[in-house]
């Protein structure tokens, strides 16, 4: 018999933790708004990211083509499987390991390992062998152990590693959809009954955090425990932070009409995601942060989306400048200087300039497109 536990927590007062969270960006914690500041750099445009890692290698695909880039190196390709034309990474833990698919002679795609010394490994003939049947697998992260999360067209993911092959989350019928994993094996994602917790020491256990709500789901979880959620209500889409031991933290806006999706966390709990505002920064301590006004406004971007962080606050991302459209590198200026705390009405004069100067960059934009 298959025991399901329930996870249920304490819930902060979303609107109060929301409204902090405010102001603190508008000056309140000035110290840390003085901080956070990145210089970007510019990936190539044909250069479609997906994840880095806490070495600043980021990987994805480019010209159809499986690569990692570095500040050292560059755009490196990992190569296809053999006698295959296309390959796509999707993910790379700390050792440099990457899983994504590539093509076979047949036209057909494959889930696939390379190490860090260019070696190919074959995930999908384990899945294949396990299910004696062939299935479309696919690669949705890994861990520094090696551990894989696999979603196969079957309508289940499973665990994969080339210690113990094919580990199952939850039965078929549960129809589990798993999203990521940390260090310590525990993998968020949905099931039929809702978002779930799973390891290979606790089973499946669903979350219970907001009563009489199920339109939540897990997006990520860092190596701490701490998981991000966006939660559906009234035609709003929201985001919260869950841990064991603070219960449900709001990631929000002022206005509730907001759009909010966390995308990623980082072991200090610092989020990037979407909004209807555009690509955002959140942590406890200094709240949120439309991330345009987090890098030099004279540089013009826009950023629409962040897509993940790492342990460094690195933080990938896509916008544009007017000049250049695709992903960007954002990395934190921690080796400069952190000015002094400064009074709350300078902070505020700053941050009314920065707004100013992004407002007058957007009409400028909008007048050239209606000329």
């Amino acid at each position: 018999m298959l025991k399901i536990d329930r996870l249920t927590t304490k819930i902060k007062n979303l609107a109060i933790v929301s409204g902090s969270a405010v102001f603190m960006t508008l000056g309140i914690n000035t110290s840390a708004m003085a901080a956070i500041l990145y210089d970007v750099t510019d990936l190539d445009s044909r250069f479609f990211a997906m994840d880095i890692n806490d070495h600043g290698q980021v990987v994805g695909s480019y010209n159809n083509q499986a690569v990692v880039w570095s500040q050292k190196d560059g755009l490196v390709e990992l190569g296809n499987f053999t006698g295959g034309n296309y390959s796509n990474a999707r993910a790379i833990n700390n050792n440099g390991q990457v899983v994504g698919i590539s093509s076979t002679p047949y036209s057909t795609n494959v889930a696939v390992l390379w190490d860090s010394n260019g070696n190919i490994t074959d995930i999908s003939s384990d899945v294949n062998a396990y299910y004696g049947v062939a299935v479309d697998s696919t690669p949705y992260d890994i861990n520094d152990h090696g551990q894989v999360i696999v979603e196969h067209n079957i309508g289940t993911s499973i665990l994969w590693s080339q210690d113990t092959s094919v580990v199952e989350i939850a039965p078929i019928q549960l129809e589990p959809f798993a999203y990521r994993i940390n260090n310590h094996g525990q993998i968020v994602g949905s099931a039929q009954g809702g978002a779930f917790l799973w390891s290979q020491e606790t089973g499946l256990t669903l979350f219970n955090l907001l009563p009489g709500e199920d339109r939540y789901l897990p997006t990520g979880i860092n190596h701490v425990g701490q998981v991000i959620f966006f939660w559906e209500k009234d035609a709003i889409t929201r985001g919260f932070l869950w841990s064991q031991e603070s219960g449900i933290v709001d990631i929000s806006f002022l206005d509730d009409s907001t759009y909010i999706y966390p995308n990623a966390i980082n072991d200090s709990g610092q989020v990037v995601g979407d909004s209807s505002n555009g690509a955002f920064f959140w942590s406890e301590s200094t709240g949120i942060f439309d991330l345009d006004t987090l890098t030099d406004p004279s540089l013009g971007w826009d950023f629409y989306s962040a897509i993940a962080i790492n342990n460094k606050g690195q933080i990938l991302a896509q916008g544009d400048n007017g000049k250049s459209y695709g992903y960007v590198l954002l990395t934190p200026r921690n080796a400069e200087p952190v000015p002094e705390p400064i009074t709350m009405g300078g902070t505020l004069l700053a941050g009314i300039g920065l707004a100013y100067l992004r407002r007058q960059r957007r009409l400028r934009s909008s007048q050239v497109t209606e000329s």
